[in-house]
């Protein structure tokens, strides 16, 4: 982890630290050493990119967004989220 952590502080990039502890992310102590190391920081909605796979091979690259769980209780922020997704969902080009 330290070398991840130099190597981010001298490339300017950022680390993540999301709300999903299972996913082996930064800890507690990784995330203090990478702070007094002046690296910078994300906090993540903990969007990710993965290939969806259909029939006959067929796959296809999306993002998939969660919620964090104390949102998830906001009614307001959960009408944005699925506005968002509804959205989204309507994009079509060869770029996105």
């Amino acid at each position: 982890m330290d070398a991840v952590i130099a190597s981010a502080v001298e490339q300017g990039i950022a680390l993540e630290i999301n709300s999903q502890p299972e996913r082996m992310d930064l800890d507690g102590l990784s995330a203090h050493k990478a702070r007094q190391a002046g690296a910078k920081f994300t906090i993540s909605t903990d969007a990710h990119a993965v290939r969806q796979l259909g029939m006959a091979g067929f796959e296809r690259l999306v993002a998939i967004k969660c919620c964090h769980p104390h949102l998830s209780r906001d009614e307001e922020f959960i009408r944005m989220f699925l506005d968002e997704a509804r959205l989204a969902a309507r994009i079509h080009h060869p770029n996105v």
